[in-house]
């Protein structure tokens, strides 16, 4: 092959990947945000129909993260937690679908954790998995809930391949939420690796989606939904299965989707910060 070819194929590949990295670096419109969005009670009814009959209980939720976040010293800052609406679907979807394996990534002060571990405990059964970069995650978590829980500690060095042999260790995912590092490229990362390892009705979530195109481009991909929410300053989104199938209380028509370790020295799913 001559120089001259050997140019023309170098920018006929660059003229067809520039369009992808541009999108990369990009983040997505408020007209496109808005076309998938909705208020936070519609989402809730279309993935966990059933949801207002857990709304007083997960007053009490609510109720105990005020307490704690009063009387905790936080380790991050408290803008890192996920906003009121996500965690209130999240907190039903839980609930209603009843799901047995449900992984977070990113926990920080234990937001979004105390919600998950309260809404399995009241269902008397699943686990929560969360992962993180950081041994010092979780700081709003109560010492039971800690017995309850698996942290799975992710070497900052060697994350991606850690995460992978997180989820391999797993069973089926039914809920995935991403709170970790908000990114095109570890966002992807993490929504496709998730996804090869989720039950056939699983449900992925994930804040801050108003980050990068990443959320989106999955959705679009796999042929999901995207609900979007609007939580303060903050942009939220659930992808249901591409499969409507009827909730574990028979009640919803469509489902939906940061210490002591159990089971291991290290358990949690987080990304790096």
């Amino acid at each position: 092959m001559s120089a001259t070819q050997e140019r023309r194929v170098i920018q006929s590949s660059l003229a067809r990947l520039w369009p992808s990295l541009l999108r990369s670096f990009k983040t997505p419109g408020i007209g496109e945000l808005l076309s998938h969005s909705a208020p936070w009670e519609d989402v809730a009814d279309d993935v966990a129909a059933s949801w207002r009959d857990y709304a007083s209980e997960y007053s009490e939720v609510e109720n105990t993260l005020a307490a704690r976040y009063h009387a905790t010293q936080l380790v991050f800052p408290q803008d890192f937690s996920a906003g009121t609406h996500i965690s209130r679907v999240l907190y039903f979807i839980v609930r209603a679908r009843k799901p047995q394996t449900v992984l977070e990534t990113g926990v920080a002060n234990g937001h979004m954790t105390v919600v998950l571990l309260a809404a399995l405990s009241r269902n008397e059964g699943g686990e929560l998995h969360s992962t993180d970069v950081r041994p010092d995650v979780g700081c709003l978590l109560s010492p039971s809930e800690r017995r309850s829980w698996n942290y799975h500690l992710l070497p900052p060095a060697h994350v991606r391949t850690s995460f992978t042999a997180v989820l391999k260790r797993l069973p089926t995912v039914d809920l995935f939420f991403h709170d970790s590092q908000h990114g095109y490229g570890w966002q992807s990362f993490e929504y496709e690796a998730v996804s090869r390892h989720m039950s056939p009705d699983g449900v992925i979530a994930s804040d801050d989606v108003d980050s990068s195109y990443a959320f989106l481009d999955f959705c679009a991909t796999h042929k999901r939904e995207p609900r979007l929410v609007f939580d303060g300053n903050k942009t939220a989104g659930v992808a249901p299965a591409s499969s409507p199938t009827v909730d574990r209380d028979l009640d919803a028509a469509v489902t939906i989707t940061r210490h002591t370790p159990r089971g291991s020295t290290t358990s949690s799913a987080g990304s790096p910060n």
